[in-house]
């Protein structure tokens, strides 16, 4: 299952012309996975997690701000969920070929990302001659 465990890795992967990707083998993704692609913010990052590890963490942010003593903390909670929840683009399914659908999140000349896994999510962004560069 995608995320089962922490993920840990790089990967620099290819975008085909119908806008999937090949997610890599380090993500230990199946077939049929349910996973969340939401655009980050604060980040300005695109993230994919597992869609039962995205509703733990609703799950987690609205205990917290329920059990919150005061109004400023249970605000940033309610944010976040706010946050979390407007930034989600699409639910998307690993195929039999363990690709997924991203659509036309980044411009057309893009046609190769960097998947970097943190721990419980995947970030991917377009991949540039500065990061090529660094990745070598």
């Amino acid at each position: 299952m995608f995320a089962e465990k922490p993920l840990y890795g790089i990967k620099e992967i290819a975008i085909d012309d119908k806008g999937r990707i090949m997610l890599p083998k380090f993500t230990k993704r199946e077939t049929g996975d349910e996973l969340i692609l939401l655009f980050d913010s604060k980040t300005s990052q695109y993230k994919i997690y597992n869609s039962k590890r995205y509703d733990e963490i609703i799950d987690i942010l609205q205990k917290y701000s329920l059990k919150a003593i005061n109004k400023s903390d249970r605000l940033k909670y309610k944010k976040r969920i706010y946050e979390m929840c407007k930034n989600v683009l699409r639910t998307l399914t690993v195929d039999k070929q363990n690709r997924v659908f991203l659509g036309k999140i980044f411009p057309n000349s893009t046609r190769r990302i960097l998947c970097t896994g943190v721990s419980d999510h995947l970030i991917i962004k377009p991949i540039n001659e500065e990061s090529v560069q660094k990745i070598k």
